[in-house]
């Protein structure tokens, strides 16, 4: 049984259609206390979820999903957790030009850096939904995902976990870990495109630690910090620590 307690950091859930679903807790953070497990899970598609998935997730807490794919993914690969039990179900689409439009042509950023920071500068709105949407659950779990829980998902965890006080070096881990538990995935899926005739880059389906690291020394250079961001996308102070509180703890 999946349990918040023995959930080792950064490592998925034991998941038979989801392969990249990870709880953000157990990082160091602001004054050395650890961020709460059970507070939000990043993720990879939940399309292929089997029962025993769903069951194990709603038993693991989670009462709001948070889909961050655009509508061509959601047609290709509906949601299982959408209208499962009692479950809040949004999708909020953060368009990464890349994912989300199906890997279609050559017009790629030329790094995943580029990718992250465009994400920041232009999805105010979206991600201002995200975190609406997350204090809407102060005390259960909270689950967004993209396809592959790298890019989208991916920015979201770091603005996370930089809101807390977590460390550059584990959010980068985090954010790396990805391409560990998605490798074999990753792989099958270039193999496919390349049978199609579509050349894809390597680095769009790699977490390479330079990528996080340039999207961090851009947040802290335009923004400060996570909480200089949020509150430049419309979050009030009191939201900020609310969703502080939601990860760190009282």
């Amino acid at each position: 049984m999946i349990t918040k307690n023995t959930l080792a950091v950064s490592r998925p859930l034991p998941l038979q259609g989801a392969k990249n679903v990870r709880d953000l807790g157990g990082y160091i953070g602001t004054g050395g206390v650890a961020t709460r497990r059970g507070a939000f899970l990043r993720a990879d598609s939940l399309g292929r979820l089997s029962e025993q998935d769903r069951q194990a997730l709603y038993q693991y807490g989670v009462r709001c999903v948070i889909d961050l794919r655009s509508e061509q993914e959601l047609q290709r690969e509906p949601n299982r957790l959408k209208g499962y039990c009692d479950i809040e179900y949004e999708n909020i689409s953060i368009s990464d030009g890349v994912q989300s439009s199906g890997l279609q042509g050559n017009d790629f950023p030329p790094t995943m850096a580029d990718l992250y920071i465009g994400l920041l500068d232009s999805a105010g709105p979206s991600i201002y939904q995200v975190m609406q949407t997350a204090l809407r659950h102060p005390r259960e779990t909270v689950l967004f995902h993209c396809s592959a829980g790298k890019d989208r998902t991916g920015t979201v965890a770091m603005l996370l976990l930089e809101l807390c006080g977590v460390s550059e070096e584990a959010i980068i881990a985090d954010y790396v870990a990805t391409e560990i538990y998605m490798k074999d995935l990753f792989a099958s899926q270039k193999a496919q495109m390349e049978a199609l005739g579509m050349h894809v880059p390597d680095y769009l389906l790699q977490a390479k630690p330079q990528d996080m690291a340039r999207t961090l020394q851009h947040l802290h250079h335009r923004y400060r910090s996570a909480a200089g961001y949020l509150a430049e996308i419309g979050l009030s102070s009191e939201e900020i620590q609310a969703l502080q509180r939601k990860l760190i703890g009282e």
